[in-house]
């Protein structure tokens, strides 16, 4: 009953990191960490049981340094 409840978190948490970087496809490592990955974008790697209360907020910091890399569409650059 205790792992199946440990799962639903891990669960839980990927739903709701999915829904925050809809853009990302999240996959896990076969290491168990995520991987964010986005075409023209550098890969995102981080813990899948974080052991730090700042580590969701780490990881919009890392999403956000990577867009900034990521190419610019040619409709943005259009406009």
């Amino acid at each position: 009953m205790g792992v199946l409840k440990l799962e639903s978190h891990h669960m839980k948490r990927l739903r709701e990191l999915q829904k925050a970087h809809p853009l990302w496809e999240i996959s896990i490592t076969r290491g168990t960490h995520l991987r964010f990955s986005r075409p023209g974008c550098p890969p995102v790697f981080a813990s899948y049981t974080p052991s730090d209360w700042r580590a969701d907020k780490d990881l919009a910091r890392k999403l956000r340094l990577a867009e900034r890399s990521c190419p610019t569409s040619t409709i943005a650059t259009a406009a």
